[in-house]
């Protein structure tokens, strides 16, 4: 245990109390370290992730009106529930404009602002692990330590993801409040009592968890996370026994307000994600291969902050998945070993025990149990998780500092800043795969070539250069297993390339593997008509009406109805015509064209 008295000016060696205005400077080093690592975010644009359908294609959060109010409130946009989130893009509307600056340079404070609060909770959680220090647990050795491992959690490329990417705001801004709620939260316990020392900060960590749901669902464990805090290194639960199951059950029963929001937090973004076409069902993506993801996730995220490498935008879900492959024996290995470690250390290293069972139970709800989208794993998704992490480097850092040998701290000194210099410069550098659309599925190609990438950067390359494009388009499709939307994206690339044949087939191969099935059949039915094969456009026309129809599809469209009215009426069928065009009144994408058509043919919309 590290003692200290004031005025030990001989205690540390090379640590005196002229030096503790040092620690006092590091909030304002982490902001300045955040801010040159991140430095290239300032130059990024919108990008073709989210980006324009939040903010270039959507107006509504440009301001803070009534109806934009409502529509934050009420909006489950691209399948997220996150009105504290908008609110703040509302407000960084009204104060700074629109463009995509102001938004990199609010997500980067927040991060900065993120390191400093995590400075805090880490000095915090030290100084209650038995590293107290005799001047009230402000020694400048546990300030170092705490915001080294503020350091190293800030600058660290995966942060990136999080951080240049404006609609990650969510992450930032949500982070921030949790962890106030983990600083009011220590103010509001007793260490090693069961009873709270104080209501007022209690409801406060209450708030700041409310808000911080209201900005991303990540936050809805954070009751969990207390019960962990209370163990250790609060010291809140006393030795198993009739007393100390009673004790649990009164923390349990303390965290109840909490608990109450998590749960309707979790149903709330639970339905959000079930009005998009993103969730997989059991039958897409059975039991087994979401087993098999969440271990290799456990596994994804303590690999990258130990060995950051090959970093991308989309890490595709493996619909080939191979239990059995290498990748995911070493995950289950790891898991195996984290279960024993955390087994070991529960009575022999406490301090790594909850460590291990807070980022199982920040990662849990992201490891893919609950499968939305088409990612295996995801930078953004270590945010909040391996935190922790960075709490054990601070924490060992402060165990090796206690042989108080000039030598030790002096080298130990050298290897950190080494460390945080090497992930400053791997992060800037990935600063700039975000600047641009481009930029962003270029690098993603070049580490991580799976179809929806080479999807999206076929897409993006397309207007200025189709051949490029159609090569790309065509590696994407010959992806296995085969990935429809691709197919049915090089059909169409193949056909504006005079192609028609083989775009007939790529179509026809679409429908096989397509969510959205009638689109490839509307496409090749008209492709047929056009050269004079009724027959077999208007089979097509039915089967794009019947997957239209079909119980489950997520993303209905009246475009079969629309070209199945137009060849009755070709085929000088009225009625069933009519008929067609009524039902394509009923959505949204042909509604303005089947009133119109109706009107023209004298019938009333």
């Amino acid at each position: 245990m590290l003692t200290a008295s004031r005025g030990s000016r001989g205690r540390y060696p090379g640590l005196d109390q002229r030096q503790v205005p040092l620690a006092a400077a590091i909030p304002a080093l982490l902001v300045i370290l955040v801010v040159a690592a991140f430095w290239p975010s300032f130059g990024g644009d919108y990008v073709s992730w989210d980006d324009f359908n939040n903010f270039t294609k959507n107006t509504m959060w440009q301001g803070l009106g009534w109806v934009n109010l409502r529509w934050m409130f009420t909006t489950e946009l691209m399948g997220h529930y996150h009105p504290g989130t908008w609110l703040s893009f509302g407000l960084q509307y009204v104060l700074f404009g629109g463009g995509p600056l102001p938004g990199h340079v609010i997500n980067v404070l927040l991060h900065a602002l993120n390191g400093v609060l995590l400075f805090l909770v880490f000095r915090k959680v030290l100084s209650l692990a038995c590293f107290d220090v005799a001047d009230g647990g402000g020694g400048v050795r546990l300030a170092w330590c705490a915001g080294l491992g503020a350091a190293l959690f800030a600058v660290h490329p995966l942060r990136v993801e999080s951080v240049a990417w404006i609609t990650e705001r969510r992450d930032v801004l949500s982070t921030a409040f949790l962890l106030g709620a983990v600083l009011t939260y220590f103010c509001s316990a007793v260490s090693g009592q069961v009873r709270l020392g104080s209501r007022g900060w209690y409801w406060a960590t209450v708030g700041l968890m409310l808000l911080s749901c209201l900005c991303k669902a990540w936050g809805m464990s954070f009751f969990a996370v207390l019960l962990v805090l209370d163990a250790y290194p609060l010291r809140r639960v006393p030795a198993w026994s009739r007393g100390g199951l009673r004790a649990v059950a009164r923390l349990i029963v303390e965290k109840t307000p909490m608990i109450l929001i998590g749960l309707v937090t979790a149903a709330v973004a639970s339905h959000a994600q079930a009005g998009t076409d993103a969730t997989w069902t059991l039958s897409e993506w059975t039991i087994t291969q979401r087993l098999v993801q969440a271990c290799y996730g456990l596994w994804f995220y303590v690999l990258q902050t130990i060995m950051p490498h090959g970093h991308a935008a989309l890490y595709q879900l493996d619909e080939g998945l191979d239990p059995l492959s290498p990748r995911y024996l070493i995950a289950y290995v790891f898991v195996a070993s984290l279960i024993g470690v955390f087994a070991w250390s529960w009575r022999n290293r406490p301090g790594v025990a909850a460590a291990i069972a807070v980022y199982v139970i920040e990662v849990s709800p992201v490891l893919g149990l609950n499968q939305s989208g088409v990612q295996m794993v995801a930078d953004r998704y270590s945010y909040l998780s391996t935190m922790p992490f960075a709490a054990l480097v601070a924490g060992g850092m402060l165990v090796l500092l206690k042989r108080d040998s000039f030598a030790t701290l002096r080298t130990a000194a050298a290897i950190a800043g080494l460390v945080v210099l090497v992930l400053s410069v791997l992060t800037y550098a990935q600063c700039t795969v975000w600047q641009t659309t481009r930029t962003l599925w270029e690098h993603a190609a070049s580490v991580s070539p799976t179809s929806q990438v080479l999807y999206s950067y076929a897409t993006t390359v397309e207007p200025t250069d189709r051949q490029f494009a159609n090569e790309l388009f065509r590696r994407a499709a010959e992806q296995e297993p085969p990935d429809g939307r691709a197919l049915y994206q090089y059909a169409i690339s193949e056909q504006s390339m005079g192609r028609e044949e083989h775009a007939g087939a790529l179509f026809l191969e679409a429908t096989k593997y397509m969510k959205m099935a009638y689109m490839a059949h509307q496409n090749l039915g008209i492709m047929y008509y056009k050269h004079g094969m009724r027959g077999d456009a208007i089979r097509h026309y039915e089967l794009a009406i019947r997957d239209v129809e079909r119980p489950g599809q997520k993303r209905p469209s009246g475009g079969p109805y629309m070209v199945m009215a137009l060849a009755m009426l070709d085929r000088g069928d009225r009625a069933a015509a009519v008929a067609h065009l009524r039902k394509a009144l009923t959505h949204a994408d042909t509604r303005a064209d089947a009133a119109s058509k109706l009107k023209e043919l004298g019938e009333a919309p």
